[in-house]
């Protein structure tokens, strides 16, 4: 039976593996060395070879690729249990907050200490921003069915 939340669960998990697929190809090209094949802007090797692409010594686009697999599990999660854990889409809703945090961050770096802009990271950041939405979606559309369901709502 296709539950109220299943809608923002796949867009969650759909946007999750966009962005786990876009932090999969800037953490290769980071192992390379290469750097990002960057068509638009042509900024993407300074942002991605700057001071301020690792945090504590891991490459930025590693902690993506963390980020994005962990919402991905959770939101596959979410839809595929026919019960899922009550926290679940609380936990999703945290993990994206702190990934639209994170990202919030390196816009503000991008622009403020860096002086350019990588199309990548800020496709990263939209994604980020939109998955923040699926999954407050997510939560909200959760609390409402537990809600109604102690017959506190009707």
């Amino acid at each position: 039976m296709l539950r109220i939340e299943d809608g923002w669960g796949w867009s969650a998990a759909a946007l999750s593996l966009a962005g786990l697929g876009l932090a999969t190809y800037l953490s290769v090209a980071h192992v390379s060395g290469s750097g990002p094949a960057c068509q638009v802007g042509g900024s993407c090797g300074e942002v991605t070879g700057s001071e301020y692409s690792a945090l504590l010594g891991v490459p930025v686009a590693f902690i993506g690729v963390a980020g994005y697999g962990a919402l991905l599990l959770g939101s596959l999660a979410q839809v595929g249990l026919d019960e899922p854990p009550a926290g679940l889409a609380y936990g999703l809703l945290g993990t994206a907050l702190a990934g639209w945090g994170f990202s919030a961050y390196l816009v503000f770096t991008q622009a403020f200490l860096i002086g350019a802009y990588c199309a990548y990271c800020m496709a990263s950041a939209a994604i980020m921003t939109a998955t923040l939405g699926a999954t407050a979606g997510l939560a909200l559309s959760r609390r409402s069915v537990r809600i109604r369901t102690f017959g506190i709502m009707r």
